[in-house]
């Protein structure tokens, strides 16, 4: 069985097999960081606080592994990493082993190639775009997950390396990043890094069977689409009964 709680972000914490796999934790307080650069919006991230109830430390108490998708603060911060026993299992993309292990002291840096096994669950590595092209080459490389019948996107736009995860593994529930962030200053030459509300729309549409939950708002400076946005369009596209916004701290699946 596995049971899946947005924490927060793109945060997520999921029960499976009886063990906590946490998943692109960041977990720091307010204002925490210094804002994402590039952007006119100069707020300190993160911009809101964990739910009530919801400590970083007792996230990190429950841990047993952790997925990374990649090493932006907002998916892997310094504060959740001070906070986790090094010998923890860390799940990540090849490209990041080196920084995983060496720089940050984590012995049980796990690198997924192509699939890894955790607790009775293989783990399928895919692909994606951080940004159009270009702008995906500058920020970096990052990746997405599948475990059993759930695809975690990562930070992507809808582009072929998504297209062909849901054609190659079929999946029957879908997480993407969304919100649309975007730099100004012509980082990004106007073009989201993440999904904005017509890739989500894309996605249920290409994935008609599979349901769609969409997280990683509300939380950086450089998001652009709020959950009343993206709830809006969702239901003026008829696609309620598929996709869905989940709030922080809600437990949003359970398979």
């Amino acid at each position: 069985m596995m049971q899946i709680q947005l924490i927060r972000h793109a945060t997520l914490l999921m029960h499976i097999n009886g063990k906590n796999l946490l998943a692109d934790p960041f977990l720091a307080d307010v204002g925490t960081f210094p804002p994402i650069p590039f952007t006119t919006n100069q707020t300190p991230i993160p911009l809101v606080a964990l739910p009530a109830g919801i400590t970083a430390a007792g996230v990190v108490a429950k841990t047993d592994a952790v997925l990374v998708t990649h090493m932006h603060q907002d998916h892997w911060d310094p504060h959740t990493q001070e906070l986790l026993p090094k010998n923890t299992p860390v799940y990540c993309q090849p490209a990041d082993e080196a920084t995983v292990r060496n720089e940050q002291g984590f012995t049980n840096a796990m690198p997924v190639g192509d699939t890894a096994t955790w607790n009775g669950v293989t783990i399928h590595r895919t692909n994606g775009r951080h940004g159009a092209p270009g702008i995906a080459e500058k920020i970096g490389p990052v990746s997405g997950y599948v475990l059993n019948d759930v695809y975690i996107a990562g930070d992507t736009i809808w582009c072929d390396d998504v297209k062909q995860a849901i054609d190659t593994y079929h999946p029957k529930h879908i997480i993407v990043n969304g919100g649309g962030g975007r730099m100004d200053l012509d980082q990004s030459g106007g073009h989201p890094i993440v999904m904005n509300i017509k890739d989500v729309i894309t996605v249920c549409k290409y994935a008609p069977e599979a349901k769609v939950y969409v997280v990683h708002l509300e939380n950086t400076n450089h998001s652009r689409e709020t959950r009343a946005d993206i709830k809006k369009a969702i239901a003026e596209a008829g696609l309620s009964a598929q996709c869905f916004v989940p709030a922080d701290g809600e437990t949003f699946l359970t398979v």
